[in-house]
């Protein structure tokens, strides 16, 4: 009788070199799958009991779904075989959606896909701008230049074909075939927006993946992101030949920026579901181990997080929010998605700053953190003109919020905020047990950052390994931001090419970030006089773990201010 033993070595090495695999629950983007991966463990199950007891747990470490049925029948079925649902630790569900307002209109649908349509003509524009070939060139970039051509037109064509169904006779030319393939993905969209709006409102959606989540032996790590590209990417001269690659394209949901920029919406549908998932899961005793925000409503439809079809208030809500998140040891808003900016001409209105710091307040406020990430970038003022004031979203009230006992690392970016919270925040941290500590692009609107220095330098001599990283400070001792000129902020043009001539020479890769690292307790630096003198001060610096990293983001006098406020030793060369 053949024993697994009696395989050819390739492939009982590649059966049990699986098992060193490591999956990381929190970058579980597409560039994470490894499909051949799967195919092997499938092959494994399939060859004895043992195999399969032994490899089922690792088939579906994270279930990645959409909002529709098909997701929930998916997850549901999994969960209830105990041997892959003893190996399901995170559940990523993608929030993209189609709006109501596409799905009723024939007009603004086709508005939607021209859109998509025109992005694979100028594509193909792009590759054959500036190119030129003779007719009887048969070299591989002809032949491919041809075929560039012959999409565009023929993508052309099909814009032309779709809005002669909308409006007959604007157009000279048209396809039939193109108008019925209009006709049918215009019903199909309407009728999955129909069924994302039932099972939403129905809370059928929540409910059918948090009672799954209850079957998973592992606490589960939930990740929110609104992706609506289609992987892997299309090309266009497949695209405007293949008919059932354009449905495709043409029946994808739309991310939440793009709904509430491009698109006249009333509320964004899903957004509801960033409060009743976690409301779900406590209820239906699911212990959430960490919780990833990658799509949140930017524009002006922050009351959609609140159902409006719940007869609570809104503190009942975060009070209920706030228990189902007690557990969280894990969370991150920003890290993944949400890295558009939307224009934004003057800062979000205080009624709904109320919402946005009643969210991340609630959620942020587990006396179990261990990890924090809060990326505030999206929520920023931005204005259309390059001279528009870079103003960032004011935090003081949700980061007063974050006084865990069990923090180990934590993370904020792009928040404007008063010294004393910024100092109330950083003293709370509980020094012996952080690793890791990162202020970026940090924006002071009262006092400075002294005595927020003072403590983090304390914290550093408590805790030999805990890595402190201060980047893009603004504010205090380093002065006003000056917001987004398109020039360098420590030269001009013609000094400013001159240093990038001289880094060059060095070729040292911490030069190029043009930084300094404090080492040890912050009790030893030189403080550069001159711009000119940052390369040797950088090379003389002895190498160690647990680096404090203040990067240049002003004139080197902001940074010698700060430094000797905190009563850091100078160096004389």
């Amino acid at each position: 009788m053949p024993r697994l033993l009696d395989l050819p070595p390739d492939i009982t090495t590649q059966i049990f070199g699986y098992f060193e695999r490591k999956v990381d629950i929190h970058s579980s983007g597409p560039a994470q799958r490894q499909w051949d991966g799967l195919v092997t463990l499938q092959a494994c199950r399939l060859t004895c009991r043992g195999l399969n007891e032994l490899v089922s747990g690792m088939l579906c470490p994270v279930f990645r779904g959409s909002l529709d049925k098909t997701s929930m029948e998916r997850i549901k079925g999994l969960s209830r075989n105990p041997l892959i649902a003893e190996g399901m630790r995170a559940v990523e569900i993608n929030l993209a959606f189609r709006p109501v307002s596409i799905a009723t209109s024939l007009a603004t649908y086709c508005k939607s896909v021209t859109e998509k349509v025109d992005e694979f003509r100028r594509s193909c524009h792009y590759d054959t701008e500036f190119q030129e070939y003779e007719d009887e060139d048969l070299s591989d970039a002809a032949v491919n230049h041809r075929a560039l051509l012959a999409a565009e037109d023929r993508l052309f064509l099909i814009r032309e074909s779709f809005w002669q169904c909308v409006e007959p006779g604007a157009c000279r030319t048209a396809d039939v075939s193109c108008q019925l393939l209009l006709r049918d993905c215009f019903a199909r969209y309407a009728l999955r927006q129909q069924d994302e709006e039932e099972i939403v409102n129905d809370g059928s959606f929540v409910n059918t993946i948090a009672t799954a989540m209850a079957r998973f032996k592992h606490s589960a790590y939930l990740t929110f992101v609104d992706e609506a590209d289609i992987y892997p990417r299309s090309d266009a001269v497949t695209v405007a030949y293949d008919n059932d690659l354009l449905a495709r394209h043409m029946l994808q949901p739309h991310d939440w920026l793009s709904a509430e920029t491009k698109i006249e919406q009333a509320t964004l549908l899903p957004a509801r579901l960033l409060v009743e998932f976690p409301i779900a899961c406590a209820r239906l005793g699911v212990p959430l181990q960490g919780l990833d925000i990658g799509c949140f409503p930017l524009k002006t439809l922050f009351t959609s997080l609140i159902p409006s079809d719940s007869t609570r208030d809104r503190p009942t809500i975060w009070s209920e929010l706030s228990g189902a998140c007690r557990e969280l040891k894990t969370f991150q808003i920003g890290r993944r998605g949400m890295h558009c900016t939307p224009y934004r001409e003057q800062r979000i209105s205080p009624e709904n700053c109320d919402i946005i710091n009643g969210y991340l307040g609630t959620t942020c406020s587990s006396p179990e953190l261990e990890s924090v990430y809060i990326s505030m970038c999206p929520f920023r003022v931005c204005g259309s003109r390059k001279d528009s004031p870079d103003l960032l979203y004011q935090a003081g009230s949700f980061l007063r919020l974050l006084n865990s006992s069990s923090l180990t690392r934590i993370e904020i970016l792009n928040v404007e905020v008063s010294g004393s919270d910024l100092e109330s925040m950083i003293s709370t941290l509980p020094r012996y047990r952080m690793r890791h500590i990162r202020l970026c692009d940090i924006t002071v609107n009262e006092g400075g950052f002294a005595d927020t220095v003072e403590i983090l330098r304390s914290i550093k001599e408590d805790s030999k390994s805990c890595d402190i990283d201060l980047s893009t400070l603004y504010g205090g001792e380093f002065g006003p931001s000056r917001g987004f000129d398109g020039s360098s902020s420590l030269f001009d043009d013609e000094d400013g090419d001159a240093f990038c001539d001289r880094l060059e020479e060095h070729m040292h890769p911490p030069l190029l970030r043009l930084t300094t690292a404090l080492h040890g307790a912050l009790d030893r630096i030189r403080v550069p006089k001159d711009v000119e003198e940052i390369p040797k001060i950088i090379e003389s610096q002895p190498t160690s773990l647990g680096t404090v990293t203040l990067r240049y983001n002003q004139e080197t006098e902001g940074l010698a201010k700060l430094v000797a406020i905190a009563k850091a030793e100078t160096l004389v060369g």
